[in-house]
């Protein structure tokens, strides 16, 4: 294994013990010793990747954002039907939110860190303005090509993002809430109004997560 492919594995390993610690302490509460007892490396090796808790914290948000971002720009490149593009997107966020479930508070602390720490938020804002860009981009290639009826592609794509993240917080508070089962709703909700008559694809099953 080469050396970037090793410190791309090892900065993965720290960012995953972190967030367990964070899932189980907090924030505020989790310690770097702590980290570094997770991660089962030596404390030199954590501050040769990231020098406080702080730049952990960061480098964890930054890489939940850019699984997000991956699933929408591989959709951009897919000559599919935009329904289809945009259902996929959501299954694959649905994914992350399955196998986040033992991390689901850190998603609530970052909103409530994003609030009181300018760098956080604007780290937090940087990626919902990327998201929202490259959703707007899927909308309005959906409009373009006349499967999706006239609409703002920006305002399109924030209320689904909203959406989206509306049903993750309700999900954090009440764990027993079937998120899949919800977001299928939602979506079919949303996505009915603008598909339009002559799309391909425009049977209700197709704006369905599974």
């Amino acid at each position: 294994m080469s050396r970037p492919e090793v410190s791309k594995e090892r900065r993965h390993q720290i960012l995953d013990a972190a967030e367990k610690v964070f899932a189980r302490n907090g924030f505020a509460e989790s310690r770097m010793e702590q980290i570094v007892e997770e991660s089962q490396l030596s404390k030199g090796a954590i501050y040769w990747y990231f020098k406080s808790k702080d730049e952990i914290i960061a480098a964890s948000l930054a890489r939940m954002f850019e699984r997000s971002l991956q699933d929408v720009a591989e959709q951009l490149e897919s000559d599919r039907p935009v329904v289809e593009r945009i259902m996929t997107v959501a299954r694959c966020a649905t994914e992350q939110v399955r196998n986040a479930r033992q991390v689901a508070g850190v998603e609530l602390e970052a909103y409530a860190m994003a609030a009181r720490n300018p760098s956080i938020r604007r780290s937090a804002r940087g990626y919902f303005e990327a998201y929202i860009d490259a959703f707007s981009r899927l909308i309005a290639d959906g409009v373009e090509k006349g499967e999706l009826r006239p609409v703002d592609p920006r305002k399109a794509a924030i209320s689904g993002v909203a959406l989206f993240e509306g049903l993750t917080l309700l999900w954090v508070v009440n764990p027993d809430l079937d998120f899949e089962e919800v977001l299928n709703h939602a979506a079919g909700l949303m996505l009915a109004p603008l598909i339009t008559s002559t799309a391909p694809h425009t049977r209700s099953r197709e704006t369905h997560v599974r």
